[in-house]
């Protein structure tokens, strides 16, 4: 009796997980670096999180994917959307990126505001932006809760002419 307990159980949170990873999903898009800009290729890079503020709509990832593209004075890094590469029109805010990390002093954002009527049009054909205000920024965790936490690891996108298949973590 046990054991088709704990199966069901294990079934139960499986499924939960993936439906809300699935959610979760809408509003988190792979990140893709141009790395032949003249011949259109481009390599998985980063994992963003789209967000909307009012009228305003912004990308957010961290500010250590950006760091060699600050260095090279451009930021070419994009979001597949219906297999074309769409590189942001934006305003980039990064924080100060640095390389080791002492406890929570460090804050590791880069934020593009979108402000391309079109491409945003484009980016929601396949994603959603989270609305703010169903964002608790004030959120204290504690060890009795659950976090689910979504991304792309770039060596686990398949990559093949004609398609990308990211896998999300």
């Amino acid at each position: 009796f046990k054991s088709w307990r704990d199966k069901f159980l294990k079934f139960s949170v499986n499924r939960r997980i993936e439906t809300t990873a699935r959610k979760v999903a809408n509003y988190t898009p792979q990140l893709f670096k141009v790395v032949d800009f003249a011949n259109r290729k481009a390599a998985p890079y980063a994992s963003g999180l789209l967000v909307k503020v009012g009228s305003f709509r912004f990308l957010i990832s961290t500010a250590h994917s950006l760091y060699d593209q600050k260095q090279l004075g451009r930021v070419q890094i994009g979001i597949v959307v219906n297999s074309n590469l769409v590189i942001p029109k934006a305003k980039i805010k990064i924080t100060e990126f640095k390389k080791e990390f002492k406890g929570n002093e460090n804050i590791d954002l880069a934020i593009w505001c979108l402000q391309d009527k079109t491409q945003i049009a484009k980016i929601e054909s396949e994603y959603k932006f989270l609305d703010a205000s169903q964002v608790d920024f004030n959120h204290k965790g504690n060890a009795s809760e659950t976090y689910l936490i979504l991304g792309f690891p770039i060596t686990r996108t398949k990559i093949t002419p004609g398609s990308i298949a990211p896998k999300v973590f």
